[in-house]
């Protein structure tokens, strides 16, 4: 059977919301004819109805980690798309935890560093999140977010917090910070003129030229 056949043999199956073994039996069948690229790559092409059910027959699904991971990633990419509120609901976030537990797929750390990233997430679940992936992303990022909630009350930051932005190389939250002049007079000062051969040289040099101009403007 070729590729687009499949796929449109598994979208008519999940057509009607309906799931049961023998669905279940045929949807491995239509599997076993995929080619390993082809399975990894069939989430770009499958409808929202089939995503969701092959996410409840996952775990039974015999077919590559590849193709599963790419298939539940797309499962809760929909998942996050149904919440119309800002915060993601807990019981998905626990899921989501749950499933990370069972599988390690790295998809699903990522899929929760940008939700962290999007201040999605309600801080309960930060110490749970520091736990259960890579404690130094996921610590950066939740630094990140209280960072911004400070900005967005309109708090200024300290000598400590801007050294760690620039420990965790987020320029884009020290520029937020220097273009609403939200850094502590006694900060400014700790902004330098990168070297030649200096990382992210630009950027420092631009936020450095920001600095200075707010250093001039200070009384």
């Amino acid at each position: 059977m070729e590729y687009a056949e499949t796929v449109k043999a598994i979208n008519h199956l999940f057509t009607y919301k309906i799931f049961d073994r023998q669905i279940y039996h045929k949807v491995q069948s239509l599997f076993s004819n995929l080619s390993v690229r082809d399975a990894a790559g069939i989430f770009c092409d499958l409808s929202n109805e089939a995503i969701f059910g092959l996410y409840l027959i996952l775990d039974d699904l015999k077919t590559t980690n590849e193709a599963k991971e790419h298939i539940i990633y797309k499962y809760y990419g929909l998942k996050i798309k149904e919440q119309a509120s800002e915060t993601i609901e807990g019981s998905l976030v626990e899921q989501i935890l749950e499933d990370y537990k069972k599988t390690s797929f790295l998809a699903l750390e990522s899929l929760i560093v940008k939700m962290l990233k999007e201040d999605r997430i309600s801080e309960n679940y930060f110490e749970k999140f520091k736990g259960s992936f890579d404690r130094e992303i996921i610590e950066k990022e939740i630094y990140s977010n209280s960072i911004r909630s400070k900005i967005r009350g309109k708090f200024p930051l300290s000598e400590s917090e801007l050294l760690k932005l620039f420990e965790y190389e987020n320029y884009k939250l020290i520029e937020d910070a220097l273009a609403q002049e939200l850094i502590e007079c006694s900060a400014l000062p700790l902004f330098r003129l990168p070297n030649k051969g200096d990382k992210n040289k630009k950027i420092k040099t631009v936020l450095f030229n920001k600095a200075t101009k707010l250093i001039e403007m200070k009384p």
